[in-house]
């Protein structure tokens, strides 16, 4: 977590770089002597006072956060490379890229406090290191998961962590997070407030989604609710365009089709077409797609309907009538 040192470490970084003197940032605000001992760490700074400190430069509080986590996203890249594989299911170049460059570190990103914990013990989960016992205890000591869901602001860490512990929980615990992000995509009272908000959003959608589509219970979500989700889910990934989530988000409607029998050849276009467009080699590293011969068939045909191609992005799956 940030200390007092490095929020005054960062302020200096800007101060310096809009070349005001000391005497300047500090005049009707505090004494020389005490920024200096915030400065040194030895008296923490207050809101206020870091706020006004703030104005004399012209960056607002909110823009100071942000360039906080910036900077310290770009200080700490191996944190986030090695997230960004736990999330994507590759735990073991997770583990011999990255793991032995931040097992002994403090951990300093957004994701420090769960996320990355997290994906430590589920990555040593999936490669053998710990049993689902000796995963699960070690698990809920650092997901708290009632503390979440108790919130009524989420944050990149809350969200991210999620996607995690899905992975791993028990169905009734899955049904408790259903139950909230329900919450926070539908009900206005519920805010999502994250440095990465499209990847944020797309996560909440694909956790959710993923939880009412794989349920052992097949009626326990009612379909009309599941497409709904599915519709809302679709709309934003199109405005979005979060990278590689859209062959997340079309797995799950490809799996959802399959389970419940529902032919729907859009669904299946887009899927395959997600996988095909993806650019990015190493996201698709060591993964599997089930694809049928017949829908790969119906992949061709609907590259030869002219009316269909040149349709906008996802018309003719938003509302379809068969999802």
């Amino acid at each position: 977590m940030i200390t007092d040192i490095e929020i005054m470490k960062y302020f200096e970084m800007l101060r310096t770089e809009r070349k005001i003197n000391i005497q300047d940032i500090t005049e009707g605000i505090v004494s020389r002597r005490n920024y200096s001992r915030y400065v040194s760490g030895e008296i923490a700074i207050n809101i206020e006072t870091l706020s006004k400190l703030l104005a004399k430069i012209e960056v607002p509080l909110s823009e100071f956060s942000f360039y906080i986590n910036n900077r310290i996203t770009m200080e700490n890249l191996e944190e986030q490379y090695f997230h960004a594989l736990i999330r994507n299911e590759q735990y073991t170049k997770a583990y011999n890229k990255y793991y032995s460059k931040i097992k002994n570190k403090e951990l300093k990103t957004i994701y420090a406090k769960r996320t990355i914990p997290l994906g430590i013990v589920l990555m040593k989960y999936k490669l053998g290191m710990l049993n689902k016992d000796e995963v699960i205890l070690e698990m809920k000591k650092i997901m708290h998961l009632d503390e979440i869901l108790r919130k009524k602001i989420v944050h990149d860490d809350d969200i991210e962590s999620l996607y995690l512990y899905i992975r791993i929980c028990s169905e009734k615990e899955k049904e408790k997070i259903a139950t909230y992000l329900l919450k926070i995509i539908l009900d206005k009272e519920y805010k999502i407030a994250t440095c990465n908000y499209e990847i944020c959003v797309t996560l909440a959608y694909l956790t959710l989604l993923t939880i009412m589509v794989n349920h052992s219970e097949k009626s326990k979500y009612e379909r009309n609710l599941i497409e709904k989700v599915m519709n809302l889910a679709l709309e934003f990934n199109s405005r979005a365009k979060a990278v590689n989530n859209d062959v997340l988000l079309f797995e799950i409607l490809y799996k959802y089709i399959k389970r419940y029998e529902i032919e729907n050849k859009y669904v299946v276009f887009y899927y395959i077409a997600s996988i095909l467009a993806t650019e990015d080699p190493d996201f698709l590293d060591g993964k599997t797609f089930e694809i049928t011969k017949e829908d790969i068939e119906l992949y061709y045909e609907c590259l030869s309907d002219e009316e269909f191609m040149s349709s906008a992005m996802y018309e003719r799956i938003i509302d379809y009538d068969n999802l």
